[in-house]
């Protein structure tokens, strides 16, 4: 019964000490996906301030290796001449991040007033949706869709 008692404090102790671990380990990934969250989520916001208020060196700046090789600082400019007035706000952020940590992707989504009239519909209003990557340990923007 002594053999007993003991591998059975044994268990105990090391049942509770693999529980202790992967919760810890649990609230280290929890803590570094908030943290990569954050990061991405101002990265987006960055680039869409950026591309609203005619920064356009910085919104290059902002782009991944892919987004940098189809769009030139030209091309951006363009963009940015159709999106770029003064009092520009941005509201009803939407942040999405992949799944799991090598999913290494996410997405932003807002809604931003008082740009310029678009040529087509005439509207002030429009959605900007950023997709990110992670690339070389920081969040890159990847494309930009404007509807």
């Amino acid at each position: 019964m002594n053999t007993r008692r003991i591998i059975g404090i044994i268990a105990a102790v090391a049942l509770v000490l693999l529980t202790g671990f992967i919760g810890y380990q649990l609230g280290l990934r929890s803590a570094e996906q908030a943290s990569s969250s954050k990061d991405a989520k101002a990265v987006a916001a960055g680039f869409v301030t950026a591309m609203t208020s005619g920064q356009v060196s910085q919104a290059y700046e902002y782009g991944s290796a892919f987004y940098k090789s189809k769009n030139t600082q030209a091309s951006i400019q363009d963009v940015s001449d159709k999106l770029t007035a003064d009092g520009v706000k941005i509201s009803n952020e939407e942040f999405y991040l992949g799944r799991d940590s090598v999913s290494g992707q996410a997405f932003y989504l807002a809604l931003v007033d008082n740009l310029p009239p678009s040529t087509t519909t005439g509207k002030t209003t429009a959605n900007f949706i950023v997709k990110l990557v992670f690339e070389e340990g920081v969040w890159r923007v990847d494309s930009l869709q404007v509807t």
